[in-house]
């Protein structure tokens, strides 16, 4: 049975709104004026408008009072707390050894561009999907060769005959997977992972994988399988990255966990990162990695049970009031991909319809690669009364073309 927001709160934990002004959110710092003074909670960049968990602010708090924030390594108790979320929720033991940690998993991707490639080399993503991938490969002087998924209905599937005939060229050295996928929301099965993995393999492509999102797999059905567990072979030939920030809401403290399994492969991106100039952690990321993962494990379901009834009230709502648009099934992540284009409005167009007629701020798809122009995607991560009023302001500015 589905548990709603009410029963969700009596679990000891509130999911509500904070109010972040004055903080120096990056994501309400674009809100236009006039959505800001209509009561519009911005449903895009994906943090989370709702508090971490009470142990995490308590252990923070407690790091705060020391009184000493000093330079902060990745010790004994971090690694172990680390290795033993991973054990737990994923079923996979992580070498001590093959744990290296960067300020967010973008500067990982950015630090593994340069390390692993050179410039004018290809990069293969697979759009729509985030904009730092796009970033990472451009702005470092490589070439982005798109593999699109296919969009079958909403629902996204690898081209494996596109991504063979990409991956047998030469020149192109690195996959940067997506997984669970964002925009998408796949939450990509074995089956598929491992077919991604042979082709990479058999032709000297490694697999930079993104999965940050992986602790927010939301269908018992289709849980999430960390690529590097998919046997040594598949974690020889790939990095992996980690971070608690989406799934405590954490990304402030600008910490990720990259998994190395390959001790070369260690070697070269440990070189890359003497030339970046850190080999450190946020002393704060130190006391809340330990909380988040020692302390927390009912919040976390908690918080799940939050994604999915916000997922569940906001497919309704779209079924009955935008009959038209196309919503790709939430396998994973707390980010909504829908398919606006049967308004036929695209570009700065689209942009002037929601800002200006719909008086909502959300991310638009066009961010995420072509193919994804005149999109959506809403983040669910906040109240449930917030998602019901920016799907609701929405739909009326659609019945009122």
């Amino acid at each position: 049975m589905q548990r709603n927001i009410e029963e969700v709160s009596s679990m000891g934990f509130e999911f509500l709104r904070v109010d972040r002004t004055g903080t120096g959110s990056e994501k309400w710092a674009v809100v236009p004026e006039h959505i800001r003074k209509s009561g519009s909670i911005p449903l895009s960049l994906a943090d989370m408008e709702v508090a971490t968990a009470p142990a995490i602010i308590e252990a923070m708090e407690k790091a705060a009072r020391h009184g000493v924030v000093g330079y902060t390594m990745p010790d004994g108790p971090y690694r172990e707390a680390v290795i033993s979320w991973i054990q737990r929720r994923h079923g996979y033991t992580v070498a001590p050894e093959a744990i290296r940690c960067t300020f967010g998993v973008v500067a990982a991707l950015n630090i593994c561009v340069r390390a692993f490639t050179q410039p004018g080399e290809g990069i293969i993503i697979q759009t729509p999907v985030y904009p730092p991938f796009h970033n990472a490969v451009r702005n470092n002087g490589r070439v982005l060769v798109e593999n699109p998924l296919i969009n079958e209905n909403g629902r996204y599937t690898m081209d494996y005959a596109d991504l063979e005939r990409k991956a047998k060229d030469p020149n192109n050295k690195l996959l940067i997977l997506c997984s669970p996928h964002n925009p998408a929301g796949r939450v990509w099965t074995e089956e598929e992972l491992r077919r991604l993995g042979n082709i990479c393999r058999e032709n000297g492509v490694l697999v930079l994988s993104d999965e940050i999102h992986f602790d927010l797999a939301l269908r018992p059905d289709r849980p999430h399988h960390m690529f590097c567990s998919l046997g040594q072979a598949f974690a020889d030939n790939a990095i992996v990255c980690t971070a608690l920030s989406k799934t405590f809401n954490l990304a402030g403290l600008c910490c990720s966990n990259i998994l190395i399994s390959n001790e070369n492969l260690r070697k070269i991106y440990d070189a890359q990162v003497l030339v970046e100039g850190f080999d450190c952690i946020p002393y704060f990321a130190y006391a809340a990695t330990i909380a988040a993962y020692t302390q927390c494990d009912a919040w976390y379901e908690a918080l799940l049970d939050l994604i999915r009834d916000n997922n569940r009230v906001a497919e309704d709502l779209i079924r009955e009031r935008i009959p038209q648009a196309v919503v790709s099934p939430l396998e994973g992540t707390y980010l909504m991909w829908v398919d606006l284009t049967f308004l036929g409005l695209y570009g700065e167009e689209f942009d002037r319809f929601l800002a200006e007629d719909a008086g909502v701020w959300l991310d638009r798809g066009k961010k995420f690669g072509q193919a994804g122009d005149g999109f959506v995607r809403i983040n669910l991560a906040t109240q449930q009364s917030d998602v019901v009023d920016v799907i609701g302001r929405l739909a009326d500015a659609i019945a009122a073309r």
